[in-house]
């Protein structure tokens, strides 16, 4: 596997830029995921890197070699830059049987029937589809399709590999098999994956490193830790975990800089109590009074209690849904509804009044997200 290096690269359509100034370095052996929303440039990126679009400027360098590089009039076609690419519809051959999926490559490459017998053989193994190997893709399961286009990719020892939402296609429980089948594959080989999803709960699961990205551009690239716990400004807080989010003014922030008092916008009600999160914490010296923030709590830091308790909000339980390991309900407050998650066993009746803690609080300058 080979270190993958982007830099500044753009990719324009005519007036419309789909990836602007995008800079990244993949280390060799290193799993990180591209995260955003739909149309924020995370596929037109891939197929950069893979050689399927030709970028307007920047550089990309996979090992020592230079694959793209417009201002010197670089660029390798997808066939000799050595990368694998899984695609989000598998793509297998439906009238070859698998073994002949995953040779291929091996055979676009003339090498001899025994080394094609050979490594073809070790990737059925590697990925236990060996038993599958004469079937036709019609015969498969969608999970068996998958690693079918993943051996593909595979067999041809590629300096890195190319996922374009390769699971998306699954049902949930075998989306989950699936992830962990691939960071194990990935961890016995020592893979290079660059790795392009919409869905956060899988770039959390697979991922060293998440590259969020808004509209062509990076907004966070941290570990997922990082990413759920700090992040780095308001789409970023938004888009990662579930949260209820609202326009407010600082009133104060307490001595220990823990807390802060703020008062929510469009309301009649009196300050609102907040415990700041670690990260709000290191920089509350940044916060001023009157200061316009975006409030941003997400649902399981929000404390539920049926008597009241100091600095809580008064609220009325409007509806609850059960979710398995846990509840959501929807509150009345009198700064607006709030989505709060509680253990399973936390019952509450609707109507009935509670008082809410928020913790963990994000705050974000209200003109700048940051």
């Amino acid at each position: 596997m080979a270190k993958l290096v982007l830099e500044h690269v753009t990719k324009k359509y005519d007036v419309f830029t789909a990836v602007r100034d995008f800079s990244l370095e993949v280390a060799d052996g290193e799993f990180v995921s591209l995260l955003g929303p739909s149309g924020c440039g995370k596929t037109t990126l891939l197929r950069s890197i893979a050689g399927f679009f030709p970028i307007t400027s920047g550089r990309i360098t996979v090992g020592e070699r230079t694959v793209s590089e417009p201002d010197r009039s670089i660029y390798l076609g997808p066939e000799e830059r050595n990368l694998g690419m899984v695609f989000q519809s598998y793509a297998v051959w439906p009238h070859m049987t698998v073994f002949d999926n995953i040779a291929y490559p091996l055979k676009l490459r003339k090498k001899n029937r025994g080394e094609i017998s050979e490594k073809a053989g070790r990737v059925l193994t590697m990925l236990n589809l060996e038993t599958q190997a004469n079937k036709k893709p019609s015969e498969l399961s969608g999970g068996q399709q998958q690693r079918t286009a993943l051996g593909r990719a595979l067999v041809m020892e590629p300096d890195a590999l190319l996922l374009d939402e390769p699971l998306s296609n699954l049902d949930a429980k075998l989306r989950d098999r699936m992830r962990f089948e691939l960071k194990e594959i990935q961890r016995t080989l020592n893979l290079t994956i660059v790795y392009v999803t919409h869905d956060q709960d899988e770039a959390m699961a697979v991922s060293d490193r998440i590259v969020l990205m808004n509209q062509g551009e990076v907004q966070q690239l941290s570990a997922p830790r990082t990413l759920f716990d700090a992040p780095e400004n308001l789409f970023c807080a938004q888009f990662v975990g579930q949260s209820n989010s609202y326009f407010g003014r600082v009133e104060s922030v307490s001595a220990d800089r823990a807390s802060a008092l703020v008062r929510i916008a469009d309301t009649d009600c009196g300050p609102v109590a907040v415990r700041l999160a670690p990260r709000e914490r290191e920089h509350s010296e940044t916060v001023s009074e009157n200061q316009a923030v975006h409030v941003v709590v997400r649902y399981h830091n929000i404390r539920v209690s049926s008597t009241q308790v100091p600095d809580s909000i008064e609220g009325t339980v409007i509806v609850g849904t059960y979710l398995g390991i846990y509840m959501q309900y929807e509150i009345e407050t009198a700064i607006g509804r709030m989505i709060v998650q509680t253990d399973a066993d936390t019952v509450l009746q609707e109507q009935q009044t509670v008082y809410l803690s928020l913790n963990h609080v994000h705050l974000f300058r209200a003109e700048t997200g940051e």
